[in-house]
């Protein structure tokens, strides 16, 4: 398993006198990160020491801030004499849904009480219910101690939710959680990233231990390049010649399997005109065409760049270089059925798949000698790069909240917060020691058999059923490498070599409640005209040389408005 543990655990010297735990105070010092904690023995002082090389994280720049930390941790465990117990509202996989009856039976959630003498009471729902659920449970004023993705969910937003009494502002209790405190300090990108614009705080986060990889990106048949004698595509000349190849020789119904509406999933193809475009007509912030040139932002379609792209479209589309299905949103999910049949039954030769089908789907494939292999994105001349696709930050999912609710915020504070130390990052990236992970003889864990040879599970599956991310935690991105061979490690490195993510809006440059409030007013018949006419322009039913009053449309309609508003959400952050 290719390794590269080095915990963020930072120093919180400044806290110590602050945390008020009520059991005994535990003081070992193993003898590296790459030690695992245990009941017995949870680490509270170490030295970490990087001597590898750093993992490929998917990026152009190959900066990240693994830089080595003397820490010096002091945890109190457990965090109460008797057991007490904490309501937890929760978005659970359906896979953990189908195992367990409670999460209370999963290995790591009773080994994590076992540690802290902290019960939780988990309320679960799967993604397809969890919203609508979380709006009923705000409305009725009864809330559990703990919510999943709290902020983000509240209409309105992060500060809203605060303001409206819904959300605690964490800030104002950070004495109770000083491993989370003093991360935010190490990192001052993270901390401007996660605070509103108001100075709330309204969610603890998972970070990265590094920058994380790909999850996602495009490949070729490299055994039809191979049979061809072609080399792997570089620039737009290139993609067209192969795709033309292949067209031409294996009689393929879509050279590349084109995204939804022309738009591939993290920017793909479109990105080395310069622009970004938009996936879907909805008002989330990940679908929309803003980006940032220098520290202005634009508007993809505004912009002579996705004209390019649309001309280029056009033409590829006259060609038969992709077919209609383009139109069909099952083209705009990578793990759909019909998306994967296509790609596996010889129909398509290049495709943006997800990272565990570089080398997965070959299982499935029609022909013995299918494979694939990982491609950077296009670009006009080689050599350029891309400036989207890949925003670098440590900074993961928005995790846990805690609700006005909660009558023992210091209780709560606390038990996240071990989330932030060793012994909870084991806890949430490999789950329980001689049950689903066992340190090898190099210091370093591997996952068991139950996860990695499990009979009934794939190692994805076993992976979310084991190690159940169900804290707020420190993120070990290389403690996924077990899903991965060299060929897919391959992949992602070509993913990262010239995108740079300096362009890309950050998703954390958020709009206050009334600026989204105008904002949505706009956008919603903007987003429709845009999908339509890029559409349009795709197919040849609209004809390119009406770019221009397309153009002036979207002018007329307001975006310009959302422009400024986006802007000045952007300036904000950027003054954070």
């Amino acid at each position: 398993m290719k390794n590269k543990i080095t915990a963020i655990l930072l120093s919180v010297c400044l806290f110590l006198t602050l945390l008020a735990g009520c059991g005994n105070s535990v003081e070992t010092a193993p003898d590296s990160a790459s030690e695992a904690p245990s009941a017995e023995s949870v680490p509270v002082a170490e030295t970490a020491e990087e001597d590898e090389a750093p993992a490929q994280d998917g990026t152009a720049k190959e900066e990240s801030v693994e830089e080595t930390l003397e820490v010096e941790e002091t945890l109190e465990l457990p965090l109460c004499e008797e057991t007490q117990t904490l309501t937890y509202f929760n978005e659970i996989s359906t896979n953990l849904m189908n195992v367990y009856n409670d999460l209370n039976e999963a290995e790591a959630v009773k080994y994590l009480e076992e540690l802290t003498n902290v019960h939780i009471d988990f309320t679960n729902f799967t993604s397809d219910n969890y919203k609508d659920q979380y709006s009923l449970m705000v409305a009725s004023g009864d809330m559990t101690d703990i919510i999943y993705a709290a902020a983000g969910s509240y209409p309105g937003g992060a500060s809203a939710a605060v303001e409206d009494e819904v959300l605690i502002n964490l800030d104002e209790y950070m004495e109770y959680a000083p491993h989370y405190a003093a991360m935010l300090e190490e990192f001052p990108d993270v901390r401007k990233a996660i605070y509103t614009d108001e100075g709330y705080l309204p969610a603890f986060y998972s970070i990265y231990d590094e920058n994380a990889r790909f999850s996602s990106g495009m490949v070729v048949r490299q055994d039809w390049l191979d049979e061809l004698g072609m080399n792997v595509p570089v620039t737009y000349d290139d993609y067209h010649d192969v795709l033309s190849a292949f067209k031409s020789e294996y009689n393929c119904a879509s050279p590349i399997l084109m995204g939804y509406n022309g738009m591939i999933g993290g920017d793909w193809l479109i990105a080395g005109y310069g622009v970004v475009g938009m996936l879907f007509a909805t008002p989330f912030d990940n679908y929309m065409p803003f980006y940032v040139d220098g520290t202005e932002v634009k508007f993809g379609p505004m912009e002579e760049g996705y004209k390019e792209y649309l001309t280029m479209l056009n033409q590829w589309y006259s060609e038969g270089l992709f077919s209609e299905k383009f139109l069909q949103d099952t083209n705009g999910n990578m793990m759909s059925a019909d998306y994967i049949n296509q790609i596996i039954g010889g129909d398509v030769g290049m495709a943006v798949v997800a990272t565990s089908s570089v080398e997965g789907l070959a299982n499935s494939a029609v022909d013995e000698n299918f494979e694939l292999t990982g491609v950077a994105d296009a670009v006009k001349n080689e050599g350029d790069l891309v400036n989207f696709g890949a925003e670098l930050s440590h900074i993961g999912a928005e995790m846990l909240s805690i609700s006005t609710s909660c009558e023992d915020i210091e209780l709560a504070m606390r038990w996240i917060d071990v989330g932030y130390t060793e012994v909870g990052a084991y806890i949430s990236n490999y789950g329980v020691e001689g049950y689903s992970y066992e340190i090898n003889s190099d210091g370093v864990p591997e996952f068991t058999d139950l996860v990695i040879n499990n009979e009934s599970l794939t190692v994805t599956e076993a992976i979310s059923v084991y190690t159940p991310r169900f804290m707020s935690a420190i993120t070990y991105v290389s403690a996924s490498d077990c899903l991965y061979t060299e060929k897919t490690f391959e992949a992602m490195k070509a993913w990262g070599s010239n995108r740079s993510g300096e362009g890309t809006y950050p998703a954390l440059a958020i709009m206050t409640a009334d600026e989204t409030d105008t904002f949505n007013t706009t956008w919603s018949d903007i987003a429709v005209v845009v999908t339509e006419s890029t559409v349009k322009f795709i197919t040849g039913d609209r004809d390119l040389a009406e770019y221009d009053d397309f153009v002036s449309t979207l002018e007329s309609m307001g975006i310009e408005e959302c422009i400024s508003l986006k802007q000045d959400a952007y300036d904000r952050y950027l003054a954070k």
